[in-house]
């Protein structure tokens, strides 16, 4: 070995450090192709696996099976077990109603202790009869309905909003008491001043609005969205030519204690327990008695039926799907990152370098210049990639720096470096460029070109792989090694690095490049 370079105990060369901030942005990189592995696989793991369930349901509940342990009972018994399952059929869809009740009414989810009443009263006048009836049928639509239930809350079903607002009026008009008869005007002298007109008659009713809710502030914001809703219809009704005033005569809040409301979810529950205990009975006294062949027969029907709902998901699938996808493909991108013998990271390079150290800098390698370039990506794609060279490079000197500029400032400092080995003769510098991608070729020869600017003779080329350049490197001063990040190979590197410790050239440093 050279005795101009240090030696060094690689006992623990083995050990891997690694940047987890480096390989979380290398894999961020490959977001795209992470998205797509999940989507095709979502779909192949999805399709696959509901066709797969389908055909097994298909077969396990065939008409061959039903036929077969029909065979083995009688047409009474057949008929006894067909008539108790429709029973347990009617069962079941009374208990989900009930349940479904139970679980979306807005009555039974508020307390009864502390519940807002508002009731508003309008009086409306019109020259049609019954025309305050409309607005209970069709003031409030669907979009009315929406907006209310949002007052209740994001998960609350709209369909039950008629629980809690209600637009009523009595069974009645009350007629005004000018009638429609025939009517003539004639002044004292006899004149007729009128004669042959109608004058039409008026009706008046009371309408009230309802609204129930937890708080005076639902109550408030949900009795606006009614009386905005009211107030739009009439004028719908005065466009087609109604005569109408609606008058707002009376608004009442009630705070506290709702018994009725009390009493009513009292019922609910008790009617609610009173079906499922007869539903217990009647599986107790019937179901529990039939034969086993009967019994087999029932549960194939109950089976049949819940398989056909519920036991074939789709989403499941391919949710499953999906998940497996995106883990293969994050697990192959971090694969990918950990191995491959490539060079990922700058201490990377200063790593491999430390053991062929030369005494005479003084010094241990260092990343003389970095030089970093984006590919042209568009859209989602150039905000990933630069998301992910934030990551990685934002603490790295030189990141985001012009590469003309960039070149000047490397090259005057190997310029510094070469000037501290105190060389006779004319200085000379080989740029050992250890991979062939193509941006590291334009840096080293804009490196050379700024170099030679300096007088410094500076010649380029890849030692491993050619005798004369191991030549022309061994005339040299010293060297500076072109490393290219994810594409400079780790065997490769210090191949080159060992042919330089052996030639007693002294490595001044390293130059980086990226390009992502």
């Amino acid at each position: 070995m050279n005795q101009d370079y240090e030696n060094y105990n690689t006992a623990d060369d083995d050990e891997v450090e690694i940047d987890l901030g480096k390989m979380f942005a290398s894999v961020f990189r490959k977001t795209r192709q992470i998205l797509a592995s999940t989507i095709v696989l979502a779909l192949v793991v999805g399709v696959c696996a509901y066709v797969t369930q389908y055909a097994k349901i298909k077969n396990q509940y065939s008409d061959e099976n039903l036929a077969a342990l029909e065979g083995n009972l009688t047409a009474s018994e057949v008929q006894n077990v067909d008539t108790l399952y429709s029973r347990y059929k009617a069962y079941q869809s009374e208990i989900n109603d009930s349940q479904t009740y139970m679980n979306k009414s807005l009555l039974m989810t508020m307390d009864s202790n502390n519940v807002t009443r508002e009731n508003i009263g309008f009086l409306v006048t019109s020259n049609q009869s019954g025309i305050a009836d409309f607005f209970s049928t069709y003031a409030l639509g669907q979009e009315e309905y929406d907006k209310i239930a949002a007052v209740y809350g994001s998960d609350v079903d709209s369909d039950f909003i008629s629980e809690v607002v209600s637009i009523s009026t009595p069974d009645y008009d009350t007629e005004s008491k000018i009638d429609s008869s025939q009517i003539s005007i004639v002044t004292a002298n006899g004149d007729t001043i009128f004669d042959g007109g109608t004058i039409t008659k008026g009706y008046s009713k009371l309408m009230n609005v309802s609204v129930i809710g937890p708080s005076k502030d639902s109550c408030e914001q949900v009795s606006s969205l009614v009386q905005d809703a009211i107030l739009a219809y009439a004028e719908k009704l005065k466009e087609s030519g109604v005569t109408l005033t609606i008058t707002k005569i009376s608004e009442v809040y009630r705070e506290g204690v709702y018994q009725e409301l009390a009493d009513q979810q009292q019922a609910k529950i008790a009617a609610n327990s009173d079906l499922v205990s007869s539903y217990n009975t009647f599986v107790t006294d019937n179901v529990s008695s039939l034969s086993e062949d009967q019994k087999n027969l029932f549960t194939f029907l109950q089976n049949r039926d819940d398989q056909k709902t519920t036991g074939i998901s789709a989403a499941k699938y391919f949710a499953i799907g999906a998940a497996a996808g995106f883990l293969i493909a994050l697990v192959a991108a971090i694969v990918s990152y950990l191995s491959g013998g490539r060079v990922r990271t700058i201490d990377d390079m200063l790593n491999l370098m430390l053991p062929y150290s030369s005494r005479k800098l003084g010094h241990t390698p260092e990343a003389i210049g970095f030089f970093h370039r984006s590919k042209k990506y568009r859209g989602l794609n150039r905000a990933i990639q630069h998301t992910a060279d934030r990551i990685e490079f934002a603490n790295t000197p030189g990141y985001g720096m012009e590469e003309s500029a960039a070149a000047a400032i490397t090259a005057t400092r190997i310029q510094n470096i070469y000037q501290s080995l105190d060389e006779k003769g004319e200085p000379s510098l080989y740029l050992v460029q250890d991979c062939d991608d193509g941006f590291s070729a334009e840096v080293t020869q804009k490196l050379e070109e700024a170099l030679q600017a300096k007088g410094i003779k500076a010649q380029c080329g890849d030692v491993s792989k050619d005798v004369k350049e191991l030549e022309q490197m061994s005339q040299s001063n010293g060297t500076v090694i072109v490393c290219s990040l994810n594409n400079s190979r780790k065997a490769h590197l210090e191949n080159s690095l060992r042919i330089c410790r052996e030639s007693g050239v002294p490595i001044l440093g390293a130059v980086i490049t990226a390009e992502t």
